[in-house]
């Protein structure tokens, strides 16, 4: 489930775009908190609940509601048990100008970057808006595809004494040559780095509600700061190349769009569809994030647009280059755009992970 006494304290520090140092706190909150035990954040659930002590509140003389009162109260208490031991405890009653003041020094000492912690951690969207299934599955996902990066560098250093390697290579990246071959090895290589040990925020798109705000780095084009209260997404995730952020979209959680890891080769005949795992997306996303690719824009491949087959590309001038069949032929008519294409690193890896695991 989600943690809503959390995510109510988070929306506290995080409500404005304009307060960069309430939204860098709430990441390093956010960031303690995914390095935490599932019982410890349940714990600090519970104990932010308030359900007695708070019977009685009125509105304060300021204008602030009960539930507001309250909020406040979980904000300073969120901030002490987890990344403000320093500041020492927070007020204990439910006073509206202590708590303000305890939640600005915080701000002030501890908002002044964001997270530099190795390893990616769930942002507070998450905490807000997910359930612990779904926390799960990105941890899956993000260790599969740690496990494709390292079954796509494999193949590429056996490319030349194993036939399968080879004909994995070709079927995504066209002929080999020694400058792509280059290139695609310098992808996957700062992939499994970056994916190893860069501090990464991992959004969530695909979860809404109307009584709360969460405002995030990372959640918009280009990585900016907006609210983190989305329509439902229908995307696997996006990422920018230029931050430490990837986003997750409704696709990603959906049991019939994405999958564990695959344990069979793509299929490449037309109508084949999209075949994604979730590991594989996630390392799509990683392509864009750490290794500067790119979603094929079609129209950059003319002679696809000559193939009678391809009837969508011709209804769609934004078509980009995503799944087997399209991938497959973008690898055979214009190999030298193919490795800078995300999805075609993505089906490479997880081909090459079916061929050995």
């Amino acid at each position: 489930m989600s943690k809503p006494h959390i995510a109510a304290g988070l929306s506290v520090l995080a409500k404005s775009a304009s307060d960069a140092n309430g939204v860098k706190l709430a990441a390093h909150i956010a960031c303690h908190l995914s390095h935490s035990t599932p019982l410890a954040v349940n714990l600090l659930e519970f104990d932010l609940g308030y359900p007695l002590r708070s019977l009685g509140l009125r509105s304060s003389a300021y204008g602030q509601t009960p539930a507001g009162r309250i909020n406040l109260r979980r904000a300073s208490n969120l901030i002490y048990r987890t990344v403000g031991r320093a500041l020492g405890e927070p007020p204990g009653g439910f006073d509206e100008l202590d708590h303000t003041r305890y939640i600005q020094a915080a701000k002030t000492r501890l908002g002044q970057d964001g997270p530099n912690r190795d390893g990616f951690y769930l942002a507070p969207s998450f905490w807000a808006f997910s359930s612990h299934d779904d926390r799960v599955m990105v941890r899956t996902a993000w260790d599969e595809a740690r496990r494709l990066a390292v079954a796509g560098l494999k193949a590429l250093c056996h490319r030349d004494s194993e036939s399968r390697s080879s004909a994995c290579y070709r079927r995504w990246f066209g002929d080999a040559t020694p400058s792509r071959t280059a290139a695609v090895g310098q992808v996957l290589q700062r992939v499994y780095s970056g994916l190893q040990q860069a501090c990464v925020s991992v959004s969530c798109m695909h979860r809404v509600t109307d009584d709360l705000t969460i405002v995030e780095k990372g959640v918009s084009a280009g990585g900016g700061t907006v609210s983190a209260k989305v329509t439902n997404a229908a995307v696997w995730g996006t990422a920018w190349h230029r931050g430490g952020f990837l986003c997750l979209g409704s696709n990603f959680f959906d049991p019939l769009l994405s999958s564990r890891l695959r344990t069979t080769i793509h299929r490449t005949a037309r109508g084949s569809g999209l075949e994604i795992s979730r590991g594989g997306a996630i390392l799509h996303e990683a392509t864009h994030l750490f290794g500067n690719t790119d979603d094929l824009e079609l129209v950059k491949v003319p002679d696809f647009f000559a193939d009678p087959e391809f009837e969508e590309g011709k209804k769609n001038p934004d078509a980009a280059a995503y799944g087997p069949w399209i991938c497959a032929r973008v690898a055979d008519l214009a190999p030298h755009l193919a490795v800078d294409n995300a999805d075609s690193f993505r089906l490479f890896c997880e081909d090459a992970f079916a061929r050995v695991g």
